[in-house]
């Protein structure tokens, strides 16, 4: 009877002892925040404060806005599309210096 080499066995098991000694790297996905709420095209997060309309909306945990409760200022004004922090002061290009309110606001 012929004899068959333990060769290719020892192979075996050196690469699964070698596998079994390299840290394995797990890879997660990032999942996106989906509690943002959306305005122009911008996200923001909850807590976050703007005015919209008349009045200042609150952006949820749930990611929806809300009406904020009386007293609560915005982070600022938009113009054409951007937003300014509070205290802003804007030249516009053919009309006065304006200035952005605590509420959200333009005023001269």
């Amino acid at each position: 009877m012929e004899q068959k080499s333990a060769r290719p066995l020892r192979f075996v098991i050196a690469g699964v002892s070698l596998l079994s000694a390299c840290p394995v790297v797990a890879q997660e996905q990032v999942v996106p925040d989906d509690n943002r709420c959306w305005f122009l095209s911008e996200s923001y997060t909850a807590g976050a404060s703007i005015r919209a309309g008349s009045g200042v909306m609150v952006c949820g945990s749930d990611g929806v806005w809300s009406v904020a409760k009386q007293g609560v200022g915005a982070a600022g004004c938009f113009y054409d599309h951007k937003l300014f922090g509070t205290g802003s002061i804007f030249a516009t290009k053919d009309g006065p210096v304006i200035v952005c309110g605590t509420n959200g606001s333009w005023s001269k």
